[in-house]
């Protein structure tokens, strides 16, 4: 995607003109649009004003369906940084601001929407701001959706080189419990039937 970026696509932005009396086939003349969903046929958008919060009050709900309170809003939080993955131009990572159970988010976005943000690494302290989303892949079960921080970016890297959070050790069926997304977990079981592989 170049400078380009893929924000605007499938990443809950759209292109946005800058200026419209600059060439409109420079990247440099386009922007992701700030509202979650994009602006098509909209005014362009500004980065709104975002609720300061802690990951808790992202995470926690007592919802059946497990969906945030806060769906929709634009919010800032930090914590440190325990896991990263680079999927295509997109960044995915997880941060936490404790240990136990609602303290850890899943933030996905475009690299391009940040500047410098392959240099996160597990460890360092994070301040971001993203816009709290629901995700379920396609033809999954929309009453068990995983919260995330989408269209967003870094704000700042406060410290490096800090010790992660404490693992929750829990049993095998609690893994997926809606309380441990985005959390550090260790747990264990047993082999109960070999995978066989054929060739050919």
């Amino acid at each position: 995607f170049g400078d380009w970026g893929t924000g605007a696509d499938g990443g809950g932005g759209s292109l946005e003109l800058i200026d419209a009396s600059i060439d409109n086939n420079l990247a440099s003349n386009w922007q992701t649009s700030w509202t979650f969903g994009g602006t098509p046929g909209a005014a362009n958008s500004t980065e709104p004003t975002a609720m300061v919060t802690t990951i808790y009050n992202v995470q926690h709900t007592t919802s059946a369906d497990g969906m945030s309170t806060m769906a929709g809003e634009y919010v800032q939080v930090s914590g440190i940084v325990t896991g990263t993955d680079n999927v295509g131009n997109s960044s995915a990572f997880a941060i936490q601001d404790g240990s136990g159970p609602w303290t850890g988010i899943y933030c996905y976005w475009s690299h391009f929407s940040n500047c410098g943000e392959d240099s996160i690494n597990v460890g360092d302290e994070v301040t971001v701001r993203g816009t709290v989303a629901e995700y379920v892949s396609f033809g999954g079960d929309t009453t068990k959706t995983f919260t995330q921080l989408s269209s967003g970016r870094i704000v700042s890297v406060n410290s490096s080189g800090n010790v992660l959070p404490d693992a929750v050790t829990l049993a095998l069926e609690d893994v997926a419990d809606e309380q441990y997304e985005g959390v550090r977990v260790t747990t264990g079981g047993r082999v109960v039937e070999a995978a066989v592989c054929e060739s050919g």
